[in-house]
């Protein structure tokens, strides 16, 4: 009896299913956890050649949160389809459920940022980055102006929602929904404070719900 023939994947291939394997295994264990010989075996593969690929057990480790970032990013990059509101309910509601699904990581990040790795520091910063970058452009595009109020107010922002992630993963009684509400209903207050005129602030929450075909979000 002839054995069937094992599909050969490419390096890039292989490369990622590794990192599927880490990041399956990461849904259980610590970062810290996540080290050469687990990983391996959870992809079926050797040490040695996880080694080949990743060349240390720090690189996979960050390759791992690397890989994770990106996934969370892709998770709520905006839907165009939906007015600038939808967008940010939308990917209010992504954030909350990948950091659900990964909460040891998202942890990790928060505090291997601050506690000095400037690999992972710069992986958190990016996201930051990308996320104010949206904001802020909708924002505008809307009719906000373009004050120091809100280029402070929108970072300082998803410091928050960060905060409040860290708070929700340890129990802070809150269901799902009560806190993508937290969170959305803060961004409201937070354009309240940084456009302070009635008549223009009343403007941006309009042109903000209305979709791109002219409908506007129900109230």
């Amino acid at each position: 009896m002839t054995r069937p023939k094992r599909l050969r994947l490419s390096p890039e291939e292989r490369r990622a299913q590794i990192l599927d394997s880490a990041l399956a295994l990461l849904e259980r264990r610590d970062i810290e956890e996540v080290s050469a010989e687990t990983v391996a075996a959870e992809a079926g593969v050797t040490p040695g050649l996880l080694f080949h690929y990743f060349g240390s057990q720090a690189n996979l480790r960050l390759a791992v949160l690397r890989a994770l970032t990106e996934r969370l990013v892709a998770s709520v990059r905006p839907d165009p389809s939906l007015s600038y509101a939808g967008q940010l309910r939308e990917g209010l509601a992504a954030f909350v459920d990948q950091t659900a699904r990964h909460p040891r990581a998202f942890l990790a990040v928060v505090r291997l940022s601050t506690g000095g790795g400037a690999e992972v520091r710069s992986l958190r910063t990016e996201v930051r980055r990308v996320l104010a970058d949206w904001i802020l452009t909708r924002l505008v595009a809307a009719g906000a102006p373009e004050t120091p109020f809100l280029a402070i107010g929108v970072p300082a922002w998803l410091s928050f929602v960060e905060e409040a992630l860290v708070q929700w993963l340890g129990g802070s009684g809150l269901s799902r929904q009560e806190l993508v509400d937290l969170l959305e209903e803060s961004g409201y207050r937070l354009l309240g404070l940084t456009v302070e005129d009635p008549e223009l602030r009343s403007g941006v929450l309009d042109r903000i719900r209305r979709a791109p075909d002219g409908t506007a979000d129900p109230a």
